[in-house]
């Protein structure tokens, strides 16, 4: 699986996500169409939990599914789950709308970073842990700090070893 900034992969158009055939590079059948209503938007994290896969970006649809940011994705169809946690933020001058950067799963919730305020119905500063059964956010809230110079803090990785978030960024 593929994410990015891109409207054609492998020999199809695929707009942000693709999974290409590892023997022959070309794309497969699976084709999420993310973006913002049939322009494209940008993946810029993936991960994998069973037969679903968890889009993070800039974006706004997933298909003709609404889905603001965070998306869960079904491995074989490449359709919206109904799972949809909904990220918001401010529009700063620096970084622009919210997006997610980074994300990683660990034992029925996903840990998000990137720039926004706000996840899975809760008020949140650039971090997350989402429920990935409900799509609602955890009561664990790092809170990395408040608006500077009117910017949201934004996160650019993130690392699950043991009980420990590693994280980086603004």
């Amino acid at each position: 699986y593929v994410g990015g900034d891109f409207t054609a992969i492998g020999g199809q158009a695929r707009m942000c996500a693709a999974e290409l055939d590892l023997l022959s590079g070309q794309a497969t059948a699976w084709d999420p169409n993310v973006g913002f209503s049939g322009t494209p938007g940008s993946v810029r994290a993936l991960a994998a939990s069973g037969d679903t896969i968890f889009i993070g970006g800039d974006f706004g649809t997933v298909g003709t599914a609404q889905r603001h940011h965070l998306a869960a994705v079904n491995s074989t169809t490449g359709s919206a789950t109904a799972w949809n946690p909904g990220v918001t933020g401010p529009h700063d001058r620096y970084y622009g709308d919210p997006f997610i950067r980074t994300m990683a799963v660990r034992a029925g919730t996903i840990y998000v970073g990137g720039h926004f305020t706000g996840v899975g119905g809760q008020p949140r500063g650039c971090l997350a842990q989402v429920d990935l059964a409900t799509g609602q956010a955890t009561a664990w809230n790092p809170d990395p700090g408040p608006l500077f110079n009117g910017n949201a803090p934004d996160v650019w990785s993130l690392v699950l070893h043991d009980s420990t978030v590693f994280v980086s960024g603004d």
